[in-house]
């Protein structure tokens, strides 16, 4: 394994987080985003956000970056688990051994080409599993590794500073940075999720040992933030000794920034304080919580739908006068239209699950458009 992660923080960092910062590729990016659309959304948010908490340490870049990942989670990207055959339209299953990959595959970079078998019409369908971002403006689909791949190149061609995260327990994500709250925001967007670092430990109850953030800029170990059981994690550490690791990454960091100005080397560091300072002081998290800054901003709160509901009113349903002669009170809800029907009053509609409700507490209404993910 000790081989497997210094591969991998060499090929990450001198290879994949360049094609980020390739000019013509930005620009292609940039082509599929629908920049202003989102931009408008951002400043209508920031707008509403900033009335709750006119202190907000927030800025219309925090609120675009949550526009862009909603808008690459259910407008752009898809998720493929089983390819539906090109042949006949059937079901097929992933088999075990893989199918040559073409020049072309390589051309773009792919690790490996999937062999997906249909059982209707014995069709091997071919699913190249792509490694340059390039590529996957086009095919918009994949899993984890194309997601991530793919909105980092967004991230960066939109002008965010962005990191390719990657989590040798078989995961990877972005970070991008917040230069209005002065930090890196764990962004994933496979789940349409922002600034939920403890997601992976606490929600989905990975064992983590080693994560690491790639940028044009520099290599980072990461691992802190996305855990609150820093023992644990130390003690799984073993691949490699901490020392390895460490002089592994100071003599990338080393080589990367040879070149760079002293005022950037400056900025880098300053970050890098503040990043240590995070690190050293595990989470705490209430149940239900995934990390983030829940004492933060009430803005940034907000924007990310983690206050629950805005305070309403316990709802009373009070009988009409057609219900007290008829004593039936029926009372339907629809969940995909997120409406009521009284049917006992005219089939009178309430638009919103929470104006049905007395009270409620931890429970919120998910919309899922990518029903291959779940």
């Amino acid at each position: 394994q000790a081989a497997n992660i210094l591969k991998t923080l060499q090929t990450k960092f001198e290879h994949l987080v360049l094609m980020y910062e390739n000019p013509s590729i930005q620009q292609k990016a940039l082509a599929s985003i629908p920049l202003q659309q989102l931009k408008g959304k951002a400043q209508k948010k920031l707008a509403q956000a900033t009335k709750l908490d006119k202190g907000a340490h927030v800025n219309e870049e925090d609120f675009l970056l949550l526009e862009l990942l909603d808008w690459f989670k259910n407008d752009f990207f898809h998720w493929i688990n089983n390819l539906p055959c090109s042949r006949c339209g059937g079901q097929t299953e992933p088999k075990s051994d893989y199918l040559l990959p073409t020049d072309d595959d390589l051309r773009w970079n792919v690790s490996r080409v999937e062999n997906h078998y249909c059982n209707q019409c014995q069709f091997c369908n071919r699913f190249p599993r792509y490694n340059n971002p390039e590529k996957l403006l086009e095919t918009r689909c994949g899993r984890c590794g194309e997601w991530a791949n793919c909105f980092t190149l967004c991230c960066r061609a939109v002008g965010f500073e962005a990191r390719y995260v990657w989590d040798c327990t078989d995961h990877v994500w972005t970070e991008v940075y917040s230069s209005s709250q002065k930090r890196w925001l764990h962004c994933d967007p496979c789940e349409n999720v922002c600034d939920k670092p403890l997601l992976y430990e606490t929600g989905w109850g990975k064992k983590l040992s080693y994560i690491i953030a790639f940028s044009k800029d520099e290599v980072v170990d990461v691992t802190w933030r996305y855990s609150c059981k820093h023992k644990e994690v130390l003690s799984r550490r073993t691949a490699l000794s901490e020392a390895t690791l460490r002089e592994t990454i100071n003599g990338l960091n080393k080589r990367r920034q040879r070149s760079m100005s002293e005022n950037r080397k400056r900025e880098l560091l300053e970050r890098t304080i503040v990043e240590l300072v995070e690190f050293i002081s595990p989470k705490t998290p209430k149940p239900g919580e995934y990390g983030g800054r829940t004492s933060g901003s009430m803005a940034w709160r907000v924007a990310r739908g983690e206050t629950g509901p805005e305070k309403r009113k316990e709802v009373i349903f009070i009988p009409s006068e057609k219900e007290k002669t008829s004593k039936l009170f029926h009372l339907i809800y629809n969940i995909v239209e997120d409406s009521y029907t009284r049917i006992s009053n005219n089939n009178e509609k309430i638009t919103g699950w929470e104006t049905g409700v007395w009270k409620a507490e931890s429970i919120w209404r998910k919309v899922e458009t990518d029903w291959k993910m779940v």
